[in-house]
């Protein structure tokens, strides 16, 4: 007697695809056509397949269309999607119906027990294909770990420093329009070089990138990689236009190997809303998408995933579009928005330190495409209060407060103030007595070696001079003369030479910090001016 199948099983497994294509994904990793018993729900099952394949949407119209003639009336398909039921257990059905499938497919193997010119090795070695293609999909192995486990995992580690870590999933969302794309090309490409992102933040893991872009028309990106400088030879690898849906287990292990063969450090998505067909609006559904991007991530690479903001207005922690599932499934939310020609870049949600806000200026003529660092919220605020004060000397915090006003700078009385005591680009404070009382001005010094001046270095064998002009707060300065030192400044202002070697240009670390900005003695209690000289020696101290 031949075992049965379960055709009602099997026609709610059907239903279930037929209310949430991603269902079909679970089950193809699972099942096959010849698991189905039942003639109709195995045909339903083919065709299915092959819409698939063709890349179309899968409904009661598209199968409909894709069995006529077949057999399989439009009332039936409605039937047998009404079968589906709440609280459906998509995982014990499947199982249900593979292990009917397995006793039937045993069933024929023992049947040929009975016929002598088969030999007994050969029906032994079928039961045991049988049974070991089975047991991954038809049971779990839960594997627990224990604390020593998790102290072997990998410490983090950034790609680069310090807003991005190696594998993580980040969100990049902002305004339609805003340069999204532009922003995620300038930050591959000292990724793929090594060097600095706008700059200013050191790309710690250099590697090859791959890029999948679903959006931008072919001419665009062309133009974009001429005008950005994007080599030809450069190990940046691109899926264009290839209709990867990665809610589709047969798209998301075809992309996995994929990056298994090329081992990118960086894997771009350009835009989240093409590679997936679920509505971004349901919670369980994009669960299930930020999850095929954690398996990615999973494989060692950083995942950028570009995304748009909602229209009208809000909170920037509340701007992405769609469920909130979107954002909660990655580590790091990165927005970009636009105001006065000028990007602020910032994170919204991170599982690590803040980041941000910086300003960026976007640069587009017939000729180049640039992404140019303007400093900090902080920085560029500064710049404002030195202009003012270079200008207006010792003024109190209320006076500075409505000269930013007339200049139409945003900001608050208590944010000016937490700035200007942490400032350290030249900018001095003291107590100024007026009649019996007292008042703070601030003023800005004689020497403003670090955010206004310039640094001069002389080479430590010999050589002309070499000028650095402008160097910023925690940013490289290379000295560009063959030979000379590079410098950079920490967040107290203090210069430090660099080991290594880049570009031909020799660093060395210093062994002790060496104040360059205003006002700040070294520890030989010696003050420095503006345009005076110093070298790097042999051994890596600074002298003047």
């Amino acid at each position: 007697m031949k075992i049965p199948g379960n055709a009602e099983f099997e026609a709610c497994l059907i239903g279930a695809c037929l209310r949430d294509e991603a269902n079909l994904s679970l089950i193809l990793g699972t099942l096959e056509e010849r698991d189905f018993s039942s003639p109709k729900c195995m045909m339903i099952f083919r065709a299915m397949q092959a819409l698939l394949n063709k890349d179309a949407p899968i409904d009661l119209l598209t199968l409909s269309r894709e069995l006529q003639g077949k057999g399989v009336l439009s009332s039936e398909l409605v039937e047998i999607q009404e079968s589906f039921f709440d609280g459906f257990d998509l995982n014990y059905y499947i199982g249900q119906i593979k292990e009917l499938s397995i006793r039937r497919k045993l069933q024929d193997i023992y049947a040929e027990i009975e016929n002598p010119s088969i030999e007994f090795s050969e029906i032994v070695s079928k039961t045991q294909a049988l049974l070991d293609g089975s047991q991954t999909k038809t049971s779990l192995d839960l594997k627990v770990i224990t604390p020593g486990d998790v102290y072997l995992y990998e410490k983090p580690a950034s790609l680069i420093y310090p807003p991005i870590y190696q594998g993580t999933v980040n969100l990049f969302s902002g305004p339609a329009g805003k340069g999204k794309s532009i922003v995620t090309l300038s930050i591959c490409k000292p990724i793929l070089i090594g060097g600095l992102v706008w700059g200013r933040f050191r790309v710690t893991k250099p590697g090859p990138v791959l890029l999948i872009d679903e959006e931008t028309p072919r001419s665009f990106l062309r133009d974009r990689f001429q005008k950005m400088g994007i080599g030809k030879d450069l190990p940046l690898y691109i899926l264009h236009f290839s209709g990867i849906q990665i809610d589709r287990s047969i798209y998301l292990e075809a992309l996995i190997q994929k990056i298994r063969e090329i081992k990118p450090v960086f894997v771009v998505f350009d835009s989240l809303i093409r590679f997936h067909s679920q509505n971004e609006n349901e919670a369980g559904a994009m669960s299930r998408v930020m999850g095929a991007f954690r398996k990615i991530a999973n494989e060692g690479v950083t995942v950028w995933i570009i995304h748009h903001h909602r229209k009208g207005d809000g909170p920037l922690d509340q701007k992405a579009r769609g469920s909130g599932d979107i954002v909660g499934g990655v580590d790091t939310e990165f927005s970009i928005t636009e105001k006065d020609g000028l990007l602020t870049f910032s994170s919204v949600k991170t599982r690590m330190e803040p980041f941000g806000p910086i300003h960026l200026k976007l640069e587009v003529d017939k000729d180049q495409i640039k992404v140019i660092y303007q400093g900090t919220e902080e920085e560029t605020l500064l710049k404002e209060v030195s202009e003012i004060l270079l200008d207006q000397n010792r003024l109190t915090v209320s006076k500075i407060f409505e000269a930013l006003q007339e200049r139409k700078i945003e900001v608050s009385i208590n944010k000016l103030r937490a700035v200007l005591k942490h400032s350290n680009n030249g900018i001095v404070s003291e107590q100024e007595k007026t009649g019996k009382s007292h008042r703070m001005v601030y003023f800005v010094s004689e020497v403003q070696n670090v955010a206004l001046g310039s640094l001069y270095a002389s080479p430590p064998k010999g050589g002309g001079k070499a000028i650095s002009d402008n160097p910023s707060l925690n940013g490289e300065v290379e000295i560009t003369d063959q030979g000379c030192e590079a410098l950079t400044l920490d967040s107290q202002g203090l210069a430090v030479a660099l080991q290594g070697k880049k570009r031909g240009v020799e660093k060395r670390k210093s062994e002790g910090d060496f104040a360059l900005r205003a006002g700040v003695k070294n520890e030989e209690g010696v003050e420095k001016r503006k345009g005076e000289d110093f070298e790097v020696l042999e051994d890596g101290q600074i002298t003047y």
